[in-house]
């Protein structure tokens, strides 16, 4: 984004990452929407690079990369969004490279939709990531909004909702600041009917720890 001053997509996503009118904040409340119409944007292939595509869905991704990044500490989303099969919505941490990356939360869109908090991690060359993940149930994501989030220590990480621990992990834990990212998409076959479908989110907080003077 910061060489190209445009967003842009992968080279196998459905959706293009428009710039304007699936990203808006009505009443301090950011909304992302996801979208059934065509529009054509460029996409990131590993052998041609950017290549112009037609996408048949639009959707929106915000990123500080170019402003904000953190090693270590609470990351926090208040958000509400509504289960659609082939429909991800997610707050993630990444670096410089695309593993390892954190799954604050992620909303996997196929097949039986499920929130789930995860992490990412090398695994040598040409080998599938070594992943850590646990998935929530039992909650109407869609009715009102949940405080989802990871306390990141230099020893572990441990994914909350509404303050309560569901998982941890002490393995393969990123050494390098993370920036944050909020996005949706469609990541699988989806009902169009069900279109347009948006992830809200009323505020994302960072917070990092104070050493205490003896």
């Amino acid at each position: 984004d910061a060489l190209l001053k445009k967003s842009y997509s992968l080279a196998a996503d459905r959706h293009c990452y428009a710039e304007d009118k699936n990203i808006e904040i009505n009443n301090s409340i950011l909304k992302i929407t996801t979208r059934k119409e065509n529009a054509e944007g460029l996409a990131w292939d590993l052998k041609y690079g950017f290549v112009p595509k037609e996408f048949e869905y639009t959707s929106g991704l915000i990123s500080t990369g170019q402003f904000f990044r953190q090693l270590h500490g609470r990351f926090e989303a208040k958000v509400r969004f509504t289960k659609v099969p082939g429909i991800y919505h997610a707050f993630w941490l990444v670096g410089e490279k695309m593993l390892p990356h954190i799954d604050v939360f992620r909303l996997n869109g196929k097949n039986n939709p499920a929130v789930q908090g995860s992490l990412f991690s090398e695994n040598g060359a040409g080998k599938k990531p070594i992943a850590v993940k646990s998935s929530v149930g039992g909650f109407d994501f869609g009715s009102s909004f949940f405080i989802l989030s990871i306390d990141w220590t230099p020893n572990k990480i441990v994914w909350k909702i509404n303050g309560i621990p569901y998982m941890e992990t002490d393995k393969n834990l990123p050494a390098e600041p993370a920036y944050l990212v909020v996005s949706s998409g469609v990541v699988g076959q989806t009902n169009d009917s069900m279109l347009p479908v948006t992830l809200e989110v009323d505020w994302v907080r960072c917070w990092k720890e104070v050493e205490q003077k003896e």
